[in-house]
């Protein structure tokens, strides 16, 4: 297993700024109904852990996850499918954000939840199951795409 880097899975580095620790997280998802947010929250009550957030700006996540979404209508199978629905209602969410703040809950799996934070007060405008090419094998990782091994 290789260690995880900040901004890995595609996430855009966070822009200079203050990191701020949520402690509702967990209510905040519940809240959300976001297809991911219930799992999420799970796996924070189930002892995961849930890094600082920082800030990012939104028109650069419009940017790059509305190319994602594109690029996920391409792909078949479970993980691409539920990652495009969570894609598809982040960015939804996104154009009308005018500020937003990027952490992670990670836990012992080998997949992590990028949560997305906007507004005062803070609510959870994207959340999604993704899973980093450097905690799995290449096997593992041609399975979770659906390729041919």
């Amino acid at each position: 297993m290789h260690m995880r880097r900040a901004g890995h899975c595609g996430a855009p580095p966070l822009n200079c700024g203050v990191r701020r620790h949520v402690e509702n997280l967990a209510a905040l998802l519940d809240s959300s109904g976001l297809l991911a947010a219930q799992e999420a929250s799970q796996a924070l009550q189930a002892g995961w852990h849930a890094t600082d957030f920082g800030p990012a700006d939104p028109a650069d996540l419009l940017r790059i996850y509305a190319a994602r979404v594109k690029h996920l209508g391409t792909l078949v199978g479970p993980h691409a499918e539920q990652l495009r629905a969570s894609t598809t209602e982040f960015v939804a969410n996104l154009e009308n954000a005018s500020d937003t703040h990027i952490g992670w809950i990670r836990g012992p799996g080998q997949h992590e939840y990028l949560i997305i934070l906007s507004g005062l007060p803070t609510r959870v405008i994207g959340c999604m199951r993704v899973v980093s090419k450097l905690d799995v094998s290449e096997r593992e990782w041609d399975e979770l795409w659906n390729r041919a091994v």
